[in-house]
């Protein structure tokens, strides 16, 4: 999908809200963005990037800013500081393990994440719907004991790759939100939670893959 389609797709579901996590750059985010304010007040983009870090893998970064040159190359540590107002969360932590498990609890041993990442991935859309959609309860205990372990908040992502699961998997906020500050802050505080679709509208997405 392109970025323009991805505002599109995200008008014609009603959704008001919609972000974009390219992975080490923010060019497609923005891009969005730009489209999306030049046509409408109805969806608001929230920029942002998902880095391939060194040591934690995949970790979603978004921040006032973040399209900026703040230094950010690919396979570099995760940086321990970011700036104030900028949020960090742990992307699919079981992403490989899983395809390495033998069915039934995944046993994990995870390393402790440093202050700066501030939530994990309960539900994972591009894992659920497509890469182990047999190893969902698998992934969901796994995940709730990490995110019990490293007491981060659990938020959730569809990591759409194709118009059909966009919004399958979501974060919800429920104070306001008028920046991306206001997503950081409440994600750090705890204040925002997964959320997904339906079980029935889930099993169709499946079923359409």
């Amino acid at each position: 999908m392109t970025p323009l389609e991805v505002v599109g797709h995200t008008r014609a579901a009603g959704r008001r809200y919609l972000a974009i996590t390219d992975h080490n750059t923010t060019s497609g985010a923005v891009e969005a963005r730009t489209f999306a304010k030049a046509t409408g007040d109805d969806v608001t983009v929230i920029v942002g990037m998902e880095l391939s870090t060194a040591d934690f893998g995949h970790v979603l970064v978004f921040g006032e800013g973040v399209e900026d040159d703040w230094g950010w190359k690919s396979l570099m540590p995760m940086p321990r500081n970011l700036p104030d107002g900028w949020v960090a969360i742990q992307a699919h932590p079981f992403r490989d393990l899983v395809k390495r498990a033998l069915p039934g609890p995944i046993k994990f041993d995870l390393p402790d994440l440093p202050p700066s990442i501030s939530a994990i991935e309960r539900w994972n859309g591009n894992d659920l719907l497509s890469k182990s959609p047999d190893r969902r309860a698998d992934l969901d205990e796994a995940s709730l004991s990490y995110i019990a372990a490293q007491g981060r908040t659990a938020v959730a992502s569809s990591d759409a790759h194709r118009a059909v699961s966009m919004h399958a998997y979501h974060t919800v906020f429920p104070k306001p939100v008028r920046s991306v500050a206001d997503i950081a802050a409440q994600i750090k505080s705890g204040d925002a939670c997964p959320g997904s679709a339906s079980e029935a509208e889930l099993a169709e997405i499946r079923t359409s893959w």
